[in-house]
């Protein structure tokens, strides 16, 4: 007989990647009767045309690609996949996979390297994060260090600005955190210093508390708020400045300067000129000037209230600082109107400061000290003032005290409701006749003012100005002893504060590296094969059955791979048996190779599917058609 293959399978697939296995049907139609050797379709019968079917293979990747996917992304690459590429077939495919691999490994290498460069990144980033946190460190305890003693001593502080760098540099972090290591050791010095130099301090100005406490219990007269206190003895067996010369003066005014000198100096001079008119003034040869030793070396006229002058190197203060006087005139009212008033200004014998004045009821000039930077300087002054006589009025005032002056028993001067001195009933010459006529200027100030106010006797009958009058203020034989022992200021402490580093400047790491890999996919051919066996299982496909034998019609079904890209939903059977010649006599349905279901269960080689299928004959067309369940087909 021949075998005209019309018999053939159904395959339906809907889209899916993997199957769990492949599938391959065997299908056997046991004949009777085998009387002739082609098959007649009947009349009216339509056959189905089947047009070359095919199954689309996903490749799975290899080892060699999976083992490369597998070391990349333990390397850190980032690997994805990417839509599957269409190859020829099987052996392109993994040639592919091949190159894949090749080149995952190249990605692998580098992404190494880089994770070798990125550790190196990080240990650098702790070392800096490290360098920083212990600069920051320091600086903070510097600085609380500072805060406590600030607190504590009242510390003056001082920011100094570290350079730590830009915040990428581990060697400036510890260069900076040195520099405030040096400078909390330089405060912890300063401290130490400070506690010792306070203990000297405290120590001496105990003793200065000594002498002040028996200084108050014993003086001749104080300025207790001005630490000022005038002790000894007037010697009431002498006379002239000699009186005076057990007389002494304390300051414990530790802002306070005693004059070492204070007069007219031969280096004196007048400058700043305020108003007034200044002019040379030759005393020799000035008819008006008899009876004095004063040489009056400039004439002030025009006078006004407010004007002023400066003296320069009107003496020197015990510590050295050179002592210049702003003259200021506060009070200058004429005596008479009928001439003009001015004064000559000049030195005395012992270099005091000499004022003769002409035509003023009275004159008052005030003193300010001041240095050659024009600061204003305390100064403590203790000078014997003289002439006090023919009814003249003296009055000194200190800014500031409530001391002023000492005015001795004996000096014939009697004291005014204004704490001025008035000499009434004698004349006398400069200090000869002392303790009459004078008294001890003392006090502690910036400004001292001296008021001269004049007698009667300068003017005559007829309302005219007779004379001068004559005032010596200062002078180097007529100052009193003068003693500094003053409390010593508290020592001061300065501390240095450091400023903090700003916070490190990390180098950033590395991208990892990004690489794809891809399936390949090709087709494969779906045939079924169409055999006539013999009772021997030997194929007569083409040849001859004898009359009486019986004979097999095998149909097998395509073989669908397990990666197939679509997911089987139908496998049938169908097939045309001669019913002129054939007699249909059954049929079975085996597996070709094994088959695994999604739970495991295998299904081996060769074993009867009969009870997962269903099969519908037709004896009169002799169509016969088989299918498989769709709930098997799900389990494949």
């Amino acid at each position: 007989m021949k075998d005209n293959v019309v018999g053939h399978g159904f395959f339906r697939k809907s889209k899916t990647y993997g199957l769990v296995c492949g599938i391959a049907l065997g299908l056997a139609f046991l004949g009777g009767k085998v009387n002739a050797d082609e098959v007649v379709v009947p009349d009216g019968t339509d056959v189905p045309v089947v047009a070359e079917a095919s199954q689309t293979i996903v490749e799975p990747a290899s080892d060699e690609l999976n083992t490369a996917i597998s070391n990349a992304e333990d390397a850190g690459v980032t690997v994805s996949q990417t839509t599957s590429e269409t190859v020829v077939n099987q052996e392109e495919a993994q040639a592919d996979y091949a190159t894949q691999a090749e080149s995952l490994e190249a990605v692998t290498a580098q992404q190494e390297q880089i994770n070798t460069e990125n550790a190196q990144i990080t240990a650098d980033n702790q070392a800096l994060n490290e360098a920083y946190e212990s600069a920051k460190a320091q600086a903070e305890s510097t600085n609380q260090a500072v805060s406590e003693a600030q607190s504590t001593y009242g510390a003056t502080v001082t920011e100094t600005t570290i350079d730590y760098g830009d915040g990428t540099s581990m060697v400036d972090y510890q260069a900076g955190q040195a520099q405030a290591e040096k400078i909390a050791k330089a405060n912890e010095q300063a401290v130490s210093d400070y506690l010792a130099k306070k203990a000297e301090v405290d120590a001496y100005n105990a003793q200065v508390k000594a002498r002040e406490d028996a200084l108050k219990n014993n003086n001749i007269a104080s300025d207790e708020a001005n630490y000022l206190y005038v002790i000894g003895e007037f010697d009431t067996s002498a006379t002239g400045l000699d009186y005076y010369k057990n007389i002494k003066v304390v300051t414990l005014d530790p802002d306070a300067k005693a004059a070492q000198s204070l007069g007219w100096q031969d280096n004196t001079t007048i400058s700043n000129i305020n108003g007034v008119t200044v002019t040379s003034h030759d005393t020799a040869n000035d008819p008006a000037i008899y009876g004095t030793t004063s040489d009056f070396l400039y004439k002030i006229t025009e006078t006004t209230v407010g004007d002023s002058f400066t003296l320069n190197n009107v003496g020197t203060a015990k510590d050295g600082t050179n002592i210049n006087a702003i003259v200021t005139i506060t009070k200058a009212s004429s005596l008479t109107d009928k001439e003009d008033s001015w004064f000559l200004i000049g030195k005395t014998a012992d270099n005091g400061v000499a004022v003769d004045y002409w035509n003023y009821d009275n004159l008052e000039l005030t003193f300010l000290f001041v240095d050659d930077n024009g600061n204003a300087i305390k100064m403590v002054v203790a000078s014997v003032v003289g002439d006090v006589d023919n009814d003249q009025t003296s009055k000194i005032e200190f800014d500031g005290n409530t001391l002023n002056y000492v005015n001795p028993d004996g000096s014939g001067l009697i004291a005014n409701a204004d704490k001025s001195l008035t000499g009434l009933g004698f004349a006398v010459d400069g200090y000869q006749d002392a303790p009459q006529g004078t008294y001890l200027m003392v006090g502690s100030s910036t400004t001292v003012t001296y008021k001269h106010t004049s007698d009667d006797n300068v003017v005559d009958s007829n309302g005219n100005i007779v004379n001068y009058i004559e005032f010596d203020l200062f002078g180097t034989t007529s100052m009193v002893e003068t003693e500094e022992f003053k409390y010593l200021p508290d020592p001061t402490l300065t501390l240095t504060s450091v400023s903090l580093p700003s916070s490190p400047v990390e180098t950033p790491l590395k991208d990892n590296l990004t690489a794809t890999y891809h399936l390949n996919e090709y087709d494969v051919a779906l045939t079924t094969v169409k055999d006539v066996l013999n009772s021997q299982g030997i194929s007569i496909d083409g040849g001859e059955l004898q009359i009486g034998e019986t004979g097999h019609y095998t149909l097998e079904g395509a073989k669908v791979l397990a990666n197939g890209k679509d997911t089987l939903v139908k496998y049938d059977f169908e097939d045309y048996l001669d019913i002129e010649h054939d007699e249909y006599q059954g049929y079975s349905i085996y597996a070709f190779v094994p088959i695994t279901l999604k739970d495991g269960t295998v299904i081996q080689s060769g074993e009867d599917l009969k009870a997962y299928a269903q099969a519908v004959y037709d004896d009169v067309t002799g169509h016969f058609y088989v299918s498989l369940n769709s709930d098997f087909l799900a389990q494949v």
